[in-house]
């Protein structure tokens, strides 16, 4: 472990470093353990490898930002580790990635590496507020007007970074006093009010996957119930079985649905099983 550190250290960008980025994250995976373990120093580390990126340019960057991201992410697991996080200047490490247009790739995953650090410690958190108050363009960059102005990130889709913001939004509206309240409202009456409509269609849109999952099953049931009745009536029209064989796979379907009253589904929303209605025998 000690080899790995002191390359992710050294202020040299070579294929070690490459190598020890990627043998960190292997650890870091697997193991719930390792996440624990490392700690204080190895997030100090990573920390200031990302940091000192944004400082130069080295082949094969963009991969070794990845691993570096990802082992961040799973070390920011630890409530202990986002006090290193936040000490070792990580807060703002991760606004000046969003800031940086050369690191638009990156947008996503420091989104997510400061709402989780902030949401569970107060440093962070206070460091978060700090930057906002002591600088407007922050606040741009990390909400910009609309979500097309956002990059494409490699690590996340749209609509989690879209949650991370929007619980951003809740620490920094819970840690900021009451008569910079008013300044942050102004921010969103921008643009023509543009980030209030990109709120009001992003609760649309969760509300509606809200209804889609609370009736998934309800759909899922009905949709194994009719598979069932099709069943019964490709029984019935088969000129070729007998008529006791599709009365008695109606029988047994019927059966079925009564013995198991959790298979039937509410058709009118007064919890009223749904009930089979006798089948004419066809001649």
């Amino acid at each position: 472990m000690d080899w790995v550190l002191t390359a992710l250290r050294s202020s040299t960008w070579n294929d070690l470093k490459m190598y020890a980025g990627v043998f960190l994250n292997t650890l870091l995976m697997p193991s719930v353990e390792n996440r624990f373990l490392f700690g204080e120093e190895v997030v100090i580390v990573v920390v200031n490898a990302l940091s000192s990126i944004q400082e130069e340019e080295f082949p094969h960057e963009e991969h070794l930002l990845q691993n570096l991201f990802s082992c961040l992410l799973y070390l920011l697991e630890s409530p202990a580790n986002m006090e290193s996080f936040a000490k070792a200047g990580g807060v703002q490490s991760m606004i000046g990635f969003i800031q940086e247009e050369d690191f638009g790739h990156c947008y996503g995953s420091a989104i997510v590496a400061l709402d989780i650090a902030v949401k569970a410690c107060q440093s962070a958190s206070q460091e978060f507020v700090n930057e906002f108050v002591t600088d407007d363009s922050a606040f741009d960059t990390v909400f910009p007007p609309s979500m097309d102005m956002i990059p494409l990130s490699i690590m996340h889709e749209e609509e989690e970074i879209e949650e991370h913001q929007i619980s951003l939004i809740a620490s920094l509206i819970g840690g900021i006093a009451k008569t910079e309240k008013d300044s942050l409202l102004k921010k969103f009456e921008e643009n023509d009010f543009r980030r209030f409509t990109w709120l009001m269609e992003l609760y649309k849109r969760l509300l509606i996957n809200l209804v889609s999952c609370r009736y998934s099953e309800k759909v899922e049931a009905m949709t194994n119930h009719l598979k069932g009745k099709q069943v019964c009536r490709d029984n019935i029209g088969n000129v070729h079985e007998s008529v006791e064989s599709p009365k008695t796979a109606m029988e047994e379907c019927i059966d079925s649905l009564e013995k198991n009253p959790d298979k039937m589904m509410e058709l009118d929303g007064k919890d009223k099983p749904l009930r089979i209605s006798g089948c004419k025998r066809r001649h």
